[in-house]
């Protein structure tokens, strides 16, 4: 008997499925695909490949440790973070000129044969047998051929001097710089060694548009781009709270700055990022456990610990409300959590989860969103415990990336 053979049309839908077997999957969900590699889900349609993407600067971040802190300011402008090597001290030492004559226990300085722009606070640097000793910066300009160090110097005359904005005291510190497309320009240097990645978050409660960082061991870091200045909060400034030293995670509800620290959560007086000042509405919230991530949902605070997810209700210190949302399952990586598409999209033990407000007032759903790719993202998930996210709106696309150093 002849083969008969006939045409059967398959629709390319349905987005990656692995949890499925090959005949179940090919019955039940024509059309959807075991392997998506470089290639993803059309909004339009069927799929299309990823496109690749395009350098934001052709110079690179000054150093070559890691990148702590990212925020992108605008479309032309990027903040960033990066722990400082001797590479970066190198790269950051901008501007060469000669003693023109000897000086003798003298912080002024005439220089000549000048190459690059010497700037206040710079740190200067010279070779053997000029003469510098200890560590010296810049504390005046009067112009470009007439200085002021920190300290008294006898150099000898024609001494080659290095100004630069980073020293080699500064190794295993961060450095924070700016950068519209082109160079970096240094902007801050954390006073101690160490700090884990930072995390930010914007505000504009004055018509400047600033972001506050946080790594997890110095006090909070506030970027103003108005004149693109960044300062750190000390135990000097005005109603300040010793203990927001060393917070991790950083959010702005109700206009009122949130900062986790373990399992305490310090809030700002209205209006602030920086009051801590009980008598103007300032306080502090005990939540049990170590918190592992922040954000706003619907008019509240959402807060994650590993064990529990918990919602902080209210406009002030006068009627902040902390309830329970569930003390089943929590949140595994700050890193994580997203608002994506109505919902909030966070990691889990068991996955990536989604926690979506539901008809009923109050009420949340807990729902796992990779179980469909069961297989794929528990091999990502396991491949390291430190993650990024980011989504992208246009796409309507959620999108985590896996950290690996050796990658």
């Amino acid at each position: 008997m002849p083969t008969q053979w006939s045409t059967h049309s398959v629709e390319f839908k349905g987005g990656l499925i692995s949890n499925m077997s090959p005949l179940q999957q090919g019955i039940n969900a024509q059309g959807s695909s075991t392997i998506l590699q470089n290639m993803e889900s059309d909004r339009q349609g069927g799929y299309t490949k990823i496109k690749g993407y395009q350098k934001f600067s052709s110079t690179q971040i000054p150093g070559t440790n890691e990148v702590k802190a990212l925020k992108v300011i605008s479309s032309g402008r990027a903040v960033v973070g990066r722990e400082i090597d001797t590479a970066a001290v190198t790269t950051m030492q901008t501007a060469t000129a000669k003693v023109n004559g000897a000086t003798s226990s003298s912080t002024s300085v005439v220089l000549d044969n000048n190459s690059g722009t010497i700037s206040v606070g710079m740190f200067v640097t010279a070779g053997g047998g000029s003469g510098l000793t200890g560590t010296v910066t810049v504390t005046a300009v009067t112009n470009q051929n007439n200085i002021t160090l920190s300290s008294a110097q006898s150099l000898v005359d024609n001494a080659d001097l290095t100004f630069g904005d980073l020293s080699s005291n500064d190794v295993g510190k961060t450095a924070y710089y700016y950068g519209t497309g082109t160079t970096w320009t240094h902007l801050v240097t954390a006073a101690q060694v160490g700090g884990a990645k930072n995390r930010k978050a914007s505000f504009n409660f004055d018509g400047d548009d600033k972001t506050v960082f946080v790594d997890g061991l110095h006090y909070p870091l506030i970027y103003n781009s108005n004149g693109n200045t960044a300062e750190y909060l000390t135990s000097a400034s005005t109603n300040i709270n010793t203990d927001v030293e060393g917070s991790d995670l950083v959010c702005v509800f109700k206009n009122t700055g949130f900062y986790a620290k373990g399992s305490t959560i310090l809030f700002t007086a209205p209006f602030s990022i920086d009051n801590f000042s009980a008598a103007d509405g300032a306080g502090s919230i005990s939540v049990g456990s170590t918190v592992t991530g922040l954000i706003v949902f619907r008019e509240q605070l959402i807060i994650f610990t590993q064990d529990a997810v918990k919602k902080l209700v209210g406009n002030t210190s006068s009627d902040f409300s902390l309830q329970p949302i569930t003390e089943k399952i929590g949140c595994i990586s700050a890193d994580s959590v997203q608002e994506f598409g109505g919902d909030v999209m966070y990691l889990a033990p068991d996955g990536l989860r989604l926690l979506s407000a539901t008809d009923r007032i109050g009420d949340f759903a807990l729902d796992v969103a990779s179980d469909k790719i069961y297989k794929d993202s528990d091999d990502f998930l396991n491949s390291t415990s430190q993650f990024a996210s980011v989504i992208l709106r246009e796409k309507g696309q959620y999108r985590i990336f896996a950290y690996l150093s050796s990658g």
